[in-house]
């Protein structure tokens, strides 16, 4: 059974993957850099295919560092910079790109809904600043007004983490802290678009997309990602943290998986496999630590499948 788990984080101006066991160290850490843009000024948005490529060169730099592949993955958490407000066609594909928390064109938008609702009443159910970008409803009703086919043609008013597990897994979905700052939510009950609300505000709410807890397994890598990822078709998803996949991956292995001999990784970064043999008297790494026949507490389970792996003139370690 594979080990990893693949944190994916999607910030604003680079994609970061990183390959981690159970326990929490890491083995790999790719990142590939991208362009914000501002057409005009006060306006910021990207491209989400830049995102998706981010990805793709991420997990790839991450899977060389660790000496693994992709298909060593057990599961994949997410962690995005939000809001964000990005409209997808059925196939997860962009209409427009998407505003950035930080973008301001939605000036006009901040007004007529302050007009239809009132800001300190709104503010108060929304449980956030009425002000363009960070309160993602003004990029929507910006879409809604302002490009209206790339709204009417939207399967969904996607959010940073939706449209990262849509492409992995073919699910579109949120979790309550992205919903949290739609302005379309009760704070008080994120788990729940509020029919009210968009209605209000004149949001389609069916275009929005489901809620799903940050520890809720949203589904399984899809086979047209596995493709292009080379992760395992199947491969569990949560649509937030690596922490979210990591519990579920210990509860997977927990019911699933028979003990097996554990791994050891020394201080110096050499990886030491399990049953490869005694250990040797000293690290071959560079910094000579002394491993001895028991192995101290400095050195720590890497949680990596047991190989056959060795480094020159050293069986049973590897740099």
């Amino acid at each position: 059974m594979a080990e990893l788990l693949l944190g994916i984080d999607v910030g604003t101006s680079a994609v970061k993957a990183g390959l981690f066991d159970a326990e929490g160290p890491l083995f790999g850490l790719g990142r590939t850099a991208h362009a914000v843009s501002a057409p005009r000024p006060t306006w910021a948005e990207c491209d989400p295919e830049l995102w998706w490529r981010g990805i793709l060169k991420s997990l790839a730099e991450a899977c060389r560092q660790a000496d693994v592949g992709p298909q060593d993955v057990a599961a994949v958490g997410m962690g995005v910079l939000f809001p964000v407000v990005v409209p997808l066609d059925r196939n997860a594909r962009a209409l427009h790109p998407a505003i950035l928390y930080s973008d301001q064109r939605s000036l006009n938008q901040v007004r007529a809904i302050e007009d239809a609702i009132g800001r300190k009443r709104y503010e108060g159910m929304i449980g956030n600043n009425l002000v363009p970008g960070t309160c993602a409803v003004t990029s929507m009703a910006w879409l809604r007004d302002e490009k209206p086919e790339a709204y009417s043609k939207a399967a969904t008013l996607a959010s940073g983490n939706t449209f990262v597990a849509a492409r992995l897994t073919g699910e579109f979905c949120a979790d309550p802290s992205m919903v949290g700052l739609s302005g379309l939510v009760d704070i008080s009950d994120p788990w729940r678009w509020s029919a009210d609300l968009c209605e209000q505000v004149g949001i389609d709410a069916d275009r929005l997309p489901r809620i799903a807890g940050a520890a809720e397994v949203i589904g399984g890598v899809s086979q047209a990602a596995a493709r292009e990822t080379g992760l395992r078709p199947g491969t569990p998803g949560t649509s937030s943290s690596l922490r979210s996949a990591q519990a579920r991956y210990r509860r997977i292995r927990s019911s699933t998986s028979p003990a097996r001999p554990t791994p050891w990784q020394c201080p110096c970064g050499n990886r030491r496999p399990a049953g490869a043999g005694p250990a040797p008297a000293t690290c071959p790494g560079t910094r000579g630590s002394a491993l001895g026949p028991t192995l101290p507490a400095a050195c720590r389970s890497s949680g990596l499948p047991g190989r056959s792996w060795t480094a020159p003139g050293t069986p049973g370690c590897v740099r």
